[in-house]
């Protein structure tokens, strides 16, 4: 418990946080909401707690036990603000609703300014894991190179939900949120790709692109004696001067990830960018842990893990690389 998942919750309580939701599974046999070890053992007497502990949408299966094992706030309960009008029709939970909700206007505007906060946060969550000779931050560089189907826009809508997108997510864009509850309906998304191309001609840099994994890694084919034709990195020329990878991990509620690899053979797209760029730089935006076999190659100067950071993404991490 302590060693390995405690310390996020410790470390969100000494930042204040107002609420710990207490989740569906059981713990050494009884339910989370009302395992008085958990919310009145460690979260109050052990951690100091001073905030409220909600349940999890209908995890609450018992009155009296929950609420003297310190469960504050069953979920969903009485006299909550009103609720979007359009939310019903994107609940894909339950076919007839549990609860007769009390719904407001529909598709309510709450941006506000959002934007740059996001934006901030993103960048501010992002995690340096090496960086060679001070390879970051970029220094106007003659010419860039984007790889990976993590680097561009999304082809398939801006709604990440569950199963429908299948085990690995996506193939086409990045990724700016995982999939289930936890997901983001966006008003819109920044990729990186667009970003950079952006940021790069303040410094008049070439930038270059494959953001296709199987392209990425087509090899070199001869057509006519005596001639060999380009196919992949060999169409990319000269060699840029700094070579970004955008990787991805895909993960929803309701399934197990399969792999601690970046997902859409991420080995292979490092180690062909890196057997052809000797200053490549990797970012992964991933659900969770991946395990990185390329990480001490030579050629790889830079890592950053840019997590789950929303609609700003590609702001974000050009803040970072720059």
């Amino acid at each position: 418990m302590h060693e390995l998942y405690l310390r996020p919750f410790a470390n969100s309580i000494r930042a204040d946080v107002a609420s710990v939701m207490c989740s569906y599974n059981r713990l050494n046999g009884s339910y989370a909401c009302q395992n008085s070890y958990f919310p009145n053992g460690i979260l109050k007497t052990e951690l100091g707690f001073q905030g409220y502990v909600m349940s999890d949408w209908l995890a609450t299966h018992a009155g009296y036990d929950a609420i003297n094992a310190g469960l504050d706030m069953d979920m969903p309960d009485q006299d909550f603000p009103p609720i979007d009008g359009q939310s019903s029709t994107l609940n894909v939970l339950y076919s007839e609703p549990v609860y007769q909700f009390n719904y407001g206007p529909a598709d309510v505007d709450v941006r506000q300014n959002h934007r740059q906060h996001i934006r901030e946060l993103g960048a501010a969550g992002t995690v340096l894991l090496k960086n060679v000779d001070s390879t970051l931050p970029l220094r106007a560089p003659r010419s860039i190179g984007v790889f990976g189907n993590d680097a561009g826009d999304v082809t398939d809508g801006m709604y990440f939900s569950g199963a429908a997108i299948g085990p690995y997510g996506f193939e086409s864009g990045t990724l700016p949120a995982g999939g289930g509850s936890g997901t983001g309906r966006f008003s819109y998304l920044v990729s990186p790709l667009e970003v950079i191309k952006a940021r790069a001609a303040q410094d008049n840099t070439l930038v270059q692109y494959i953001t296709k994994n199987t392209v990425l890694l087509l090899p070199l084919v001869g057509g006519i004696p005596g001639i060999t034709f380009a196919n992949g990195l060999g169409t990319i020329t000269p060699t840029p001067d700094a070579c970004l990878v955008f990787l991805k991990t895909w993960a929803g509620e309701g399934a197990d990830r399969t792999s601690l690899l970046a997902d859409w053979n991420s080995t292979a797209v490092v180690e062909a960018v890196a057997g052809y760029c000797n200053n490549t730089i990797v970012i992964t935006h991933s659900t969770g842990l991946n395990i990185m076999p390329w990480a001490d190659h030579p050629n790889v100067t830079a890592i950053i893990n840019a997590h789950l950071p929303g609609e700003q993404f590609g702001n974000s991490i050009v803040d970072m690389l720059y």
